[in-house]
């Protein structure tokens, strides 16, 4: 864990990500993303308070073992980014149900929204 908490602070370079790994949830689409992180919190604010769209369709995605309890699922559609040929602008772009023309040219910047919940979406500003 330490060796991987090393390789993530020297890859990231920016103030939101000063809080421990150990003491966070890190959503990773490498898939999406190749490699960017989307957001991140302290695990108990990111999982009652997530604010990236990805990591809402990820947790919607979680199964509930009652059931009788429906689940809000989010069906992303679209796209999915090539590797070799990654999207202007923001990844998530093209598999977005809310994004803006802006999203689809300029690459969202990590910012800080309170309590250590950093995420990268123009949808927050």
């Amino acid at each position: 864990m330490r060796l991987l908490n090393a390789v993530f602070y020297e890859w990231l370079d920016n103030s939101c990500f000063n809080i421990p790994f150990k003491d966070s949830v890190i959503v990773i689409a490498l898939n999406h993303y190749l490699g960017k992180v989307i957001e991140k919190a302290p695990a108990e604010e990111l999982f009652d308070n997530p604010i990236h769209p990805y990591t809402k369709a990820l947790f919607s995605a979680i199964p509930n073992p009652d059931p009788d309890v429906k689940m809000n699922r989010i069906i992303l559609s679209g796209d999915i980014p090539s590797p070799a040929d990654p999207p202007k602008g923001c990844r998530f772009h093209t598999r977005c149900p809310y994004a803006k023309e802006i999203c689809k040219e300029v690459t969202p910047e990590y910012k800080d929204y309170g309590n250590g919940h950093c995420a990268a979406c123009h949808l927050l500003d």
